[in-house]
């Protein structure tokens, strides 16, 4: 396998009076350097089927499990 480049990405948010409110940072790969066959043989997004989801919100009704949901800032 090949080693990839990498490049960071910094972004901030402001507020109404131009202060500046968070900051975000993520890692990108410049993923045009891949050689199919050798960095990937098969490229795939993780995307959920609407069966999926019925089935992740009815299971814990059926378990009789709390629901809950959680949100990260």
């Amino acid at each position: 396998m090949n080693i990839l480049n990498s490049t960071w990405a910094f972004k901030f948010k402001r507020i109404l009076d131009s202060n500046i409110q968070n900051f975000k940072a993520m890692i990108l790969w410049i993923v045009n350097e891949q050689v199919y066959g050798i960095d990937n043989l098969d490229n795939l997004a993780p995307v959920n089927s609407l069966t999926k989801l019925r089935i992740v919100l009815v299971l814990p009704v059926i378990i009789g499990l709390d629901e809950k949901q959680s949100q990260y800032t």
